[in-house]
């Protein structure tokens, strides 16, 4: 061991004493119990038994003889049942766990299947809609375009007009005699010829009022999803996408002449009864009028009832869902 020689050397020094000497270690180890020796004075104390600060310490001889078996009882222990069952544990952990994993995957694949139908069921729908609302147009343009080209061509025509007839204001007489007729009798012509009627058109069923009727529908039943046929009138067409309060107006509508026609044959027979009575007392001479007149009333009551099977019918249709 050698001494500490200088002052810079005192913390290094008080870091590396012991207890028991006052030198600094030499070649320091640091014991299990957290005490310090030079490797020199370890070796020699690990020749012999005795007591080290409380605990007994054996020599190296005697500590290796009391181990050497240990290593055997650390197999024994380490090979015994319950590391089997901690494998078999492992194999059914792993297999529970494939187990698991395929049905995800199975699950991921029903998922993107069931989302393929139905994007290509929507999608299908959609360009029905398109293709629909695209026929809708070309009947648009079949409806306006004629009249709007015969309106510019008789614009053109009048444009026309009005340069000619301000053009004669610098024509000789002779000229302006002969062309003034000619002038006349075209605008005449103009005038009369006749313009079309301004009248919207109607475009039935609209398209928001069927998707909101499919917003109603289940997500598995829109493939079946009525598919209604556009189109376009002038005239305000019934519709099965009515609102429900116009269905209800309609009905109350329907259900009175529907009233009116059954009052009519009701007293049909009335009718006749009370005309052969008045023909066979005052008017024998008009025969022939009242046959006329009853055969007229048979035909009448045929298509009273014919009319009232079809209104009937179509107030069936309107209240139901």
């Amino acid at each position: 061991m050698r001494e500490p020689g200088k002052v810079e050397d005192k913390v290094y020094s008080v870091s590396l004493s012991g207890d028991q000497q006052n030198s600094i270690f030499e070649d320091p180890r640091v014991l299990p119990c957290s005490h310090t020796f030079c490797r020199s004075c370890l070796e020699n104390v690990l020749q012999a038994s005795g007591q080290h600060h409380g605990h007994p310490i054996d020599d190296l001889q005697s500590a290796y003889l009391k181990e050497k078996d240990t290593p055997q009882k650390l197999l024994k222990q380490l090979t015994d049942t319950h590391w089997t069952d901690i494998t078999h544990l492992i194999e059914k952990l792993e297999e529970q766990k494939s187990h698991s994993q395929k049905m995800i995957q199975g699950d991921k694949e029903v998922v993107l299947q069931y989302f393929e139908e139905l994007i290509d069921t929507l999608e299908q729908k959609k360009k029905f809609f398109i293709s629909a609302l695209c026929d809708v147009g070309n009947l648009i343009n079949q409806e306006y375009t004629p009249h709007i080209e015969r309106m510019k061509e008789i614009r053109e025509q009048q444009l026309e007009l009005m340069t000619l007839t301000t053009s004669l204001q610098e024509e000789s007489p002779l000229k302006f005699l002969e062309k003034i007729d000619n002038i006349c009798q075209r605008v005449q012509i103009l005038k009369q010829r006749p313009l079309p009627e301004v009248q919207p058109v109607e475009i039935y069923p609209r398209v928001s009022q069927v998707l909101k009727e499919w917003s109603r529908t289940e997500i598995g039943q829109i493939e079946k999803a009525v598919m209604p046929e556009m189109k376009i009138s002038s005239i305000r067409m019934p519709s099965s996408w009515l609102d429900k309060d116009k269905k209800e107006a309609e009905f109350f509508q329907i259900l009175s002449v529907s009233v009116l026609l059954m009052l009519m044959l009701f007293f049909y027979q009335h009718i006749i009864t009370f005309l052969n009575e008045v023909c066979s007392v005052c008017f024998s001479k008009v025969s022939s009028v009242y046959q006329s007149l009853a055969n007229n009333l048979h035909d009448l009551k045929t298509i009273l009832c014919h009319t009232l099977y079809l209104v009937m019918e179509f107030m069936w249709k309107i209240v139901s869902p």
